[in-house]
């Protein structure tokens, strides 16, 4: 076999087949695919087993995109801009797709960017393995493990959780745990309301409570501990009679307040 070299209008640009490693060598040169009918335009078939499909070497970049897929227009309806798709059944570690920042240096440098215009959600998770739907494994310190800031709500939550399930298994809809009895200075939940507005409301609906099943319950099984399970402080600026705790109860025939030793 023979090197084959087409050239174009520059010295520098041409096509090469390199006979002796077998491959097809763009220098200088565009490949560029219009494709006027409904088939697909590219199909690469690798039988590649340890080594990379596709690698994109774009080093050189400064402001632009390595890669860029583009659509506008009306025609797109169901169809996704990206897709990927694994039905692989080998059960090894790996992710299906891996965003990397590997330098520590680029602290500008934003590992993955959802923007959504449309009144639509901007990211959806549908989990339907029995595990979990999202973890985040952070080592920030001095900084939030994560952060959702709304500053244009109005009748929205900023979080919420919901659940519909039927089974009666105990179980929490939210699990705080501080495992770490050293962490002294860690506080489970911490709320803080600017707003002349209730910290925290508790709507049970009609839900008819037993006596092991309050719609509080506070638990301590240090015997040796002694400080209060509830501890209540105010400050009023007046100095007038603002009660620190208070509870009311429509029935007459309802116990309002119990406390109950032994």
């Amino acid at each position: 076999g023979h090197d084959v070299i087409f050239y174009g209008d520059t010295a520098s640009a041409n096509m090469t087949w390199d006979q002796s490693e077998d491959d097809l060598v763009l220098t200088d040169a565009t490949l560029s695919i219009d494709q006027g009918d409904d088939v697909i335009a590219l199909t690469i078939d690798t039988e590649a087993t340890s080594a990379i499909g596709i690698y994109l070497d774009c080093r050189m970049q400064q402001d632009s995109e390595g890669l860029y897929v583009y659509s506008a227009g009306g025609a797109r309806t169901t169809g996704s801009m990206a897709k990927f798709h694994s039905a692989d059944t080998n059960n090894n570690n790996r992710s299906v797709v891996e965003v990397i920042n590997d330098e520590a240096a680029a602290t500008g440098a934003v590992a993955l960017t959802v923007r959504q215009d449309a009144a639509v959600q901007g990211v959806v998770i549908d989990q339907n393995g029995n595990n979990q739907a999202l973890k985040i494994d952070t080592e920030a310190t001095s900084n939030h493990g994560a952060l959702i800031q709304t500053d244009t709500l109005t009748s929205g939550h900023c979080l919420k959780l919901y659940s519909n399930s039927s089974d009666n298994t105990a179980r929490s809809m939210l699990n705080i745990i501080n495992d770490n009895a050293s962490a002294t200075g860690a506080i489970g939940l911490s709320i803080q309301q600017d707003a002349d507005n209730k910290a925290i409301f508790i709507d049970t609906g009609t839900q008819d409570f037993d006596n092991d099943h309050g719609c509080i319950l506070i638990g301590n099984n240090n015997a040796s501990s002694d400080g209060p399970l509830f501890h209540g402080h105010q400050e009023h600026a007046s100095g007038g009679a603002q009660p620190v705790f208070q509870a009311t109860h429509t029935s007459s025939n309802t116990v309002t307040f119990q406390v109950n030793a032994s």
